[in-house]
């Protein structure tokens, strides 16, 4: 899910030692300060709602298992879509700090073996995330940028310079399509021109009736 593509490559990520280093210090208290998608129907917040980290309101959309079904927009004249399917499965870390994710993937971008985290970062007030996977010559690295709530969405804006010299801004939004789906789709300017769809990527729970 969290792979962000780069001329069918992806883009460096650091390591999993950085990523302890940044939640040792994220309290639960931090991670309430979150306001996190609104509730609808009854305003009462109940006790438990109340004491519900960040991370895991996140999780209430995107923890579990996962069958996957992407969709690559061509960036070339003369180009065509790409298809990928396989499995997620996202899962609480320990002391439920993070998210982790397995993800594993085959089609046109070829097979892929992925480990994603997400977590909350309570001096920044936003979600960080990583993802190792081989193409990255690191191993792993951080996306530089923060993740929030827009209404009920999950949104996650990064930039970077891609490999030809090119400014490029990504934008990805997770949205429930069900209690038991949600898509993450992702768009893509280059050079400060316009956000076009880049990405798509359908999740379906596995198990679920």
């Amino acid at each position: 899910m969290r792979t962000i593509r780069q001329s069918r490559s992806w883009i460096p990520f650091t390591g999993l030692v950085l990523f302890l280093t940044l939640v040792q210090g994220t309290t639960r208290t931090n991670a309430q300060e979150n306001a996190g998608p609104p509730k609808l129907g009854n305003s009462n917040v109940t006790s438990a709602a109340a004491e519900e980290s960040s991370i895991e309101t996140l999780g209430k959309m995107i923890a579990g298992t996962w069958a996957i079904d992407a969709t690559s927009e061509p960036r070339e004249a003369g180009s065509k879509q790409g298809k990928d399917v396989g499995r997620s499965v996202i899962r609480f870390g320990p002391g439920r700090l993070a998210l982790i994710e397995d993800y594993r993937t085959h089609g046109d971008a070829g097979a892929r073996v992925a480990l994603g985290i997400f977590w909350w970062d309570g001096n920044a007030q936003g979600y960080r995330t990583m993802f190792c996977e081989a193409r990255d010559p690191r191993g792993c690295s951080v996306h530089d940028g923060l993740g929030n709530w827009e209404g009920a969405d999950w949104v996650f804006r990064t930039a970077f310079e891609a490999k030809d010299k090119k400014k490029v801004n990504v934008k990805e939004v997770l949205h429930a399509t069900s209690p038991s789906s949600f898509t993450a789709t992702f768009y893509r300017s280059e050079n400060g021109g316009s956000m076009k769809l880049d990405w798509t990527v359908k999740h379906t729970k596995i198990g679920a009736h």
